[in-house]
């Protein structure tokens, strides 16, 4: 009979792979430290509960590295006759094969230290892009890092551990074999402690990059990153992204013709190119109102499609509340979202760069990055900046990559009582707002509020039954519940703002993260035209209007700047509003994957890259749109080479290798 004695005592291939991780996670520490100590210079001023607090966090990238490792040779060491406690042939084939790997992992621990210093990042697919050109590669290394002492490094840091690796291993020397029941329960328990490990969390979103982004120090958020992880991650993100949607597929004249073209487009009277042969970065001047005097506000509509909105023409009866404030506001009515994901909406506003076939830039590490970020330019200015949302912020990785592009304060489901969360997605929209504006009253002034909701997204869960106003018998019933419920979300908001010293100090900008399709997919303009306002309740300057002109979300980083005053340094791929191109009207980029469009005066141009383009002329929707590309084939040829144009650009420009940079540059940051 099997004594709970045997059942609980952990099997000799527990003990061995347990006795492994941990010292797997040592010498993985020790590269943190060595990290560390490369690029003290850059962590002196931190507070020790920062450099402790990077080192705990860290761990989590170490266990993820390390579970991926691990987890193979786990589920092979388990296994009958070649299994660690069955064969010892097994061990002699296997182990050898896991240390090798793992000293790979040491030596790229090491090569990252050299890296960052060089780049500013940690490994990613950049460093892997390098190794095309192994002479060039290795004459860099040798002549910029101290290459002996750092093999000399590897060497020994390899060596000790393989030699504890093999001491570990001597507990297969004696024979106890274990009853079949703990073997298999111990698998189970060790199985899912590594899956979970590899994942990084128990939340909708999986460990990714941006999960070290908690801290405002930038050093802190660096160490606490693992170059193993953010060179495999990125490598997958990269190779799964071009395997899809490959850069040379949207290359159709000379990149320096792209650009050109886009500066036309974009370069306002007000602008002055900084860099004309390289980007569109540009510094712009305006005159009016010192903008150190306004907070902006910036607040994420999800799913707000026009065609649902009374003031730009939908029923009257879903949106009371913004259609009031429409009145007493700058409301656009042919305004585009660049895409259809919430992850293009707010890289499009707050980053004023468009929808990117593939996966979003946000998500791939050490991506060239041809923007820069409205909290970047306002933090130039002594803004202080909020980001609340009220789902995982590790979602899409939004939450890290705003961090990183200087957002102060990021607020997540996290800092929400649990009893308040009542879907997958996360908090309520009338909560997030209370959120928002309890911390906008807090805060010091100027600053950067962004509250992105999310309310008004399927399953669309609303709080309690008072909202369902809709009859279920009303197709899209729930849909226009939510809607109506997050409008009136936004009166509560309001109404609690305006009693806030910030409220008449404030621009508010409302804006949808994307559109919604509904069940007309070939409403090209209808699936991507959105509601957005602008509201200035302290400026007098500011008269409410409709705004007929075509734009899109790209447009309102350099429009606000506009309206802020003073001068800035922008990098933007929209059009300011409210001082025209002397060469370009308004108009809309829109994009979904391998498929995009222009939209300017009343023609859609629309192209399926490889397959078909059209040019369109289009009154109300898909049932108006008339197909006139044989009729105006230069206004086809006009608007397919802009749209490419746009679309060529910003591929190749996230696609080029990053410019080396100086550890003072590193220091400033």
């Amino acid at each position: 009979m099997i004594r709970i004695r045997e059942i609980v005592r952990p099997p000799r291939t527990i003990i061995y792979w347990a006795g492994i991780y941990l010292w797997g996670l040592f010498f993985l520490t020790i590269l943190r430290l060595l990290f560390l100590l490369r690029h003290w210079h850059l962590a002196a001023s931190l507070p020790f509960g920062e450099i402790l607090g990077a080192f705990a966090f860290g761990l989590k990238f170490d266990m993820a590295v390390l579970s991926y490792l691990v987890l193979p040779f786990f589920i092979v060491s388990y296994l009958p006759l070649i299994g660690y406690e069955y064969s010892k042939l097994g061990r002699k084939i296997l182990q050898p094969l896991f240390y090798f790997l793992t000293a790979i992992i040491i030596l790229l621990g090491i090569i990252d230290i050299e890296y960052f210093a060089a780049f500013g990042d940690h490994l990613g697919v950049w460093f892997y892009t390098y190794l095309d050109q192994p002479g060039l590669f290795w004459y860099s290394v040798t002549t910029s890092a101290p290459i002996v002492k750092y093999v000399i490094a590897w060497i020994l840091l390899a060596a000790v551990f393989i030699f504890g690796a093999i001491k570990i291993g001597r507990i297969f020397n004696v024979r106890k074999p274990s009853p079949l029941i703990a073997r298999f329960a111990y698998f189970c328990l060790a199985a899912v402690f590594l899956a979970m490990s590899m994942r990084g969390s128990f939340s909708l979103a999986a460990l990714d990059w941006g999960g070290a982004y908690r801290s405002n120090h930038y050093f802190a958020n660096e160490l606490s990153l693992n170059g193993t992880f953010t060179l495999s991650r990125s490598l997958y993100e990269y190779y799964n992204d071009v395997s899809r949607h490959d850069p040379a597929k949207y290359v159709f004249f000379p990149e320096r013709e792209a650009l050109k073209t886009v500066q036309q487009l974009v370069v306002s009277a007000n602008d002055s190119l900084l860099e004309p042969g390289q980007s569109l970065k540009r510094l712009s001047k305006y005159d009016g109102f010192d903008s150190t005097k306004y907070n902006v506000v910036i607040i994420f509509l999800e799913s707000w499609a026009a065609r649902y909105v009374g003031a730009l023409g939908g029923p009257p009866d879903i949106t009371p509340f913004f259609d009031s404030l429409a009145q007493r506001s700058l409301l656009f009515k042919n305004s585009y979202a660049s895409g259809m994901r919430t992850n293009r909406g707010l890289l499009s506003v707050l980053c004023s760069f468009p929808s990117l076939p593939g996966r979003t830039v946000m998500k791939l590490y050490g991506a060239s990055l041809p923007f820069i970020s409205l909290s970047q330019i306002l933090g130039e200015r002594g803004y202080q900046s909020y980001f609340i949302y009220g789902g995982d912020p590790g979602f899409d990785n939004m939450g890290g990559f705003f961090k990183k592009q200087g957002f102060n304060t990021l607020v997540g489901v996290q800092d929400f009582p649990a009893d308040r969360q009542r879907s997958k997605w996360g908090i309520a929209d009338h909560i997030v707002l209370a959120k928002a504006n309890e911390l906008f009253a807090q805060s010091k002034e100027p600053f950067l509020g962004v509250a992105v909701t999310l309310t008004n997204h399927d399953p669309f869960v609303l709080p309690d039954k008072r909202f369902e106003v809709f009859p279920e018998s009303l197709k899209f019933h729930d849909y226009l519940n939510s809607f109506h419920y997050s409008d009136w979300s936004l009166g509560q908001y309001f109404s609690a703002a305006a009693k806030e010293s910030y409220f008449k100090n404030s621009i508010f900008i409302l804006v949808a993260d994307h559109s919604r399709v509904m069940d007309q997919p070939d409403d090209i303009i209808g699936n991507y035209r959105i509601a957005t306002l602008i509201y200035c309740p302290g400026r007098p300057d500011i008269k409410p209007r409709e705004i007929e002109t075509i734009c899109g979300q790209v447009d309102l980083l350099p429009s606000l700047l506009d309206l802020l005053g003073g001068s800035a340094v922008q990098e933007s791929w929209g059009l300011d509003l409210f001082t025209p191109s002397p060469q370009s009207a308004g108009f809309a980029f829109i994009n979904n994957g391998s498929n995009f469009g222009l939209i300017r005066d009343s023609l859609l141009f629309y192209e399926r890259v490889g397959i078909s383009a059209n040019l369109y002329l289009y009154r109300n929707g898909a049932s108006d749109m008339v197909d006139i590309s044989a009729k105006f084939p230069t206004e086809f040829k006009q608007m397919q080479h802009d749209g490419r144009a746009m679309l060529q650009l910003e591929v190749q420009m996230t696609h080029k290798l990053p410019e080396q940079k100086g550890i003072a540059q590193l220091a400033r940051k």
